[in-house]
């Protein structure tokens, strides 16, 4: 059975307008981060941007007309999970997996920080790229454009991640590493269209909690 397309509907000079805003968007956010940093401020920039300003957009491109409904309701659960075992698998128990090299603070910076990484990463990073996004990518240019096109601003989000004297390598990094986790999210959300999958592979992977249980310290 075909994936549902929810937005095949909506008018297509809305569904570039919305595109463009949210690619915008997506081109904004790794540069503000650049210019204030991963400190305080980078969890209230990244909901003003991946958040607020789309459902602002979403909210006068309406103009009235059928609301966009993205993110069908979820179809099939039991599908995907052969690719989230793998996936988990490689990314977290292989030799292929990174040690966990980083210094842990205390256990209630530790829950509050996981807390705001699952609100701000793991949820709404997939709504936005996936849900938002790529969907209307998708119906605008196919399904693989829409995947890899994806693929690549979430990989640019990490830029931020990247080493001054090591650009090169870092580059390299982002694309192997969050480029080809973007693919792989994007191809489950492109194939059974179930939110919340996504949405539980991203929390996983960014779960420190999993690196300490799992993981040998470096």
């Amino acid at each position: 059975m075909p994936p549902p397309q929810p937005l095949a509907e909506l008018p297509r000079p809305r569904l570039v307008t919305e595109s463009r805003m949210l690619v915008a968007a997506a081109l904004v956010f790794p540069l503000a981060v650049l210019l204030v940093g991963r400190g305080l401020l980078y969890p209230v920039f990244k909901v003003a941007i991946l958040l607020v300003v789309p459902l602002v957009g979403f909210r006068l491109l309406r103009k009235g007309g059928p609301a966009a409904r993205s993110m069908p309701a979820p179809v099939t659960w039991l599908a995907p999970l052969p690719a989230v075992l793998a996936w988990f698998l490689l990314a977290e128990v292989s030799p292929l997996s990174p040690p966990l090299t980083q210094q842990l603070p205390d256990p209630v910076t530790l829950a509050v920080g996981s807390l705001i990484t699952l609100l701000t990463a793991s949820v709404l990073e997939e709504i936005f790229y996936r849900g938002w996004l790529q969907t209307r990518l998708e119906a605008l240019y196919g399904t693989w454009p829409g995947i890899l096109v994806t693929s690549l601003l979430f990989a640019a989000m990490h830029v931020s991640h990247i080493r001054p004297d090591a650009i090169g390598i870092g580059l390299a990094s982002v694309v192997a590493a969050q480029g080809l986790f973007g693919l792989m999210q994007g191809y489950l959300w492109a194939r059974y269209r179930n939110i919340w999958v996504i949405i539980l592979i991203h929390v996983v992977v960014n779960l420190v909690y999993v690196d300490m249980l799992i993981r040998p310290s470096a």
